[in-house]
């Protein structure tokens, strides 16, 4: 395996992480629902295998909404965080990255057809960051979950 030679360490490591921690983001988005529709388990079996994850970010926050309607301002702050470092992340994930104009920046761009220009100047830090918000996120899913029922089902294979 090689490493990107534009790249520093610091990078590589900032990414590994935003990809490690997105990921267990995923899970934890998908098992809060799965609990908090533990008393429908043929719903929550559906609705997990048949719809996509930008959906199921707004079917999280309608779940806990019902669930928790006087935590609404902390349910709207989660979501924006979710929402957020998930953005960032696709930036990270399916954007090009080149040498920036300083040794330890580099560049994040999208040029694709069609497509707006865009491009952002980052230090390895900011990108680390991005991976810190995902598990805040999933952090705070944790959280959530300790307040839901106990799922009684398994899926189905």
């Amino acid at each position: 395996m090689e490493k990107f030679p534009h790249l520093s360490d610091d990078f590589h490591f900032a990414i590994a992480n935003v990809a490690a921690y997105s990921s267990r983001l995923e899970y934890h988005i998908e098992r809060t629902i799965h609990k908090s529709l533990a008393g429908t388990p043929e719903t929550a079996e559906y609705l997990l295998k048949n719809t996509g994850s930008d959906r199921l970010v707004g079917l999280l926050k309608a779940l806990l909404l019902d669930l928790f309607p006087d935590e609404k301002a902390q349910v709207d702050n989660l979501v924006s965080l979710i929402k957020s470092a998930r953005k960032e992340r696709n930036q990270i994930f399916h954007n090009t990255w080149i040498t920036g104009a300083t040794p330890e920046t580099s560049i994040n761009v999208s040029s694709r057809p069609f497509r707006e220009f865009l491009y952002k100047e980052m230090k390895s830090e900011q990108v680390q960051q991005i991976a810190e918000d995902l598990r805040e996120a999933s952090r705070a899913l944790l959280e959530w979950q300790k307040h839901l029922p106990q799922v009684q089902s398994q899926p189905s294979d």
